[in-house]
């Protein structure tokens, strides 16, 4: 408003000013479009255009790429084999896990850029960015804000383009992307489509599950450097990218935006690539003991005890004392307790951590399934060195039960 305004200052008549021949009528939105052209046309190797919303604007870059190059060299659609495999796997439950008529044109990978990172109607995106696959070829397009009063524009487009039936994969988009966009669209939601209930795939969260204790973080950088084996080269940090959106506005150079443009592009790419290799690790149950056990944890998390289960099965080598219980537990919780109980008093004998909880478990299979209250007394007897203080009431109760089963036992024989 404050650049109109200016722009019509020289055409205001103060009433002390001797009256002037009226000039020619000007046409603001022409003045308007003039400048965005020339805006655009300082930056030779743009690949953007201009989009148009009343008399507002914004630049939309769009870039498309082979399916070869972005699946490391390979012929295939990579995307399309994960969604068939999770579709013939007999995984449920999993967050990652694309509904039964989904299809790999229906996932959006998206991500944003922003004023800060703190969230809130203080921050605003300025790029948003997202790629999908179309046939044999990956799509990246980027929606670029050039100045906060064309906020209507830039929301009208992305959600016109965008459409509404897809499945969004980010990376912590879930707690700071979606949100940020929800924050931004309710200043401007009179005047632009209704934002969509889309499903969400967040891969910070499914990283933090399979890499956190391999990696010294999980940033996606990390992760795309120590797993992905993406290296890049000259990439702008994401902490710059807020001073040099802010070095175009002051300029209106669209250079300035030029890394940033490169940065999320990588991003939305790598998430394409993360995306295959999480859910072809959790789909296979691993690559390794660590992995398959983190795997096995999640399938708890989500009650599918069957892949657990299975997760379980695939370590043949020996297991860590939380591992084993946590095999031994889901034997129980399915009533095979002839595999159970090896499992629980194994844990139990190792005296580590899971020791007691194992001998508590292992005793009340002694106790319930197979009726030895000696042995489920004597093991009772042996957990009191190690009991924590707020179970000692039960394992008292306990104890003196399984006492009196025995002397009960000892009448009748008796």
């Amino acid at each position: 408003m404050k650049e109109k305004l200016n722009r019509l200052k020289k055409h205001m008549i103060r009433a002390d000013e001797p009256a002037r021949e009226p000039e020619q009528p000007v046409d603001v939105s022409l003045s308007i479009e003039k400048e965005a052209q020339t805006e655009q046309e300082k930056w030779s190797s743009s690949a953007m255009e201009i989009c148009w919303f009343e008399d507002m604007y914004i630049y939309k870059r769009k870039q498309t790429y082979s399916l070869p190059s972005i699946f490391n060299k390979k012929e295939t659609n990579e995307l399309k084999e994960i969604v068939n495999e999770w579709a013939a796997s007999t995984i449920t439950n999993h967050p990652l896990t694309p509904d039964g008529d989904t299809s790999e044109t229906d996932l959006l990978f998206f991500d944003t850029e922003t004023t800060g990172l703190q969230g809130g109607a203080g921050t605003t995106i300025f790029l948003l960015g997202a790629a999908e696959v179309k046939g044999d070829q990956v799509v990246v397009t980027q929606w670029l804000l050039p100045g906060p009063e064309h906020e209507v524009a830039f929301y009208y487009h992305f959600l016109t383009d965008i459409g509404t039936d897809r499945k969004l994969v980010t990376f912590n988009g879930k707690s700071f992307d979606w949100p940020q966009v929800k924050t931004r669209h309710t200043f401007v939601k009179d005047n632009v489509p209704k934002l969509p209930a889309f499903g969400h795939f967040d891969l910070l969260h499914a990283a933090r599950r399979l890499f956190k204790d391999r990696l010294p973080s999980c940033k996606l950088s990390v992760i795309e450097n120590d797993i992905l084996g993406v290296h890049r080269e000259d990439d702008v940090p994401g902490y710059l990218a807020p001073m040099l959106y802010f070095d175009y506005l002051k300029s209106g150079d669209l250079s300035y935006v030029e890394g940033i443009l490169e940065h999320n592009e990588q991003d939305v790419l790598s998430l394409i690539l993360l995306y295959i290799d999480i859910s072809r690790r959790v789909i296979t149950r691993g690559r390794d003991e660590t992995e398959t056990g983190a795997i096995a944890k999640w399938h708890e998390a989500n009650r599918d005890f069957r892949s657990a289960l299975s997760c379980y099965e695939k370590i043949t080598s020996p297991a860590t004392s939380e591992l084993m219980f946590r095999k031994a537990c889901l034997y129980k919780k399915c009533g095979n307790t002839e595999q159970a109980l090896p499992l629980f008093a194994e844990v139990y004998r190792r005296s580590e951590s899971y020791a007691y909880q194992a001998g508590i478990e292992y005793a009340k299979q002694l106790e319930h399934k197979v009726k030895d209250y000696i042995s489920a007394y004597n093991v009772c007897l042996h957990l009191k060195d190690s009991c924590p203080s707020a179970e000692w009431g039960e394992l008292d109760k306990r104890t003196k039960r399984l006492r009196e089963k025995i002397e009960k036992s000892e009448m009748n024989i008796s």
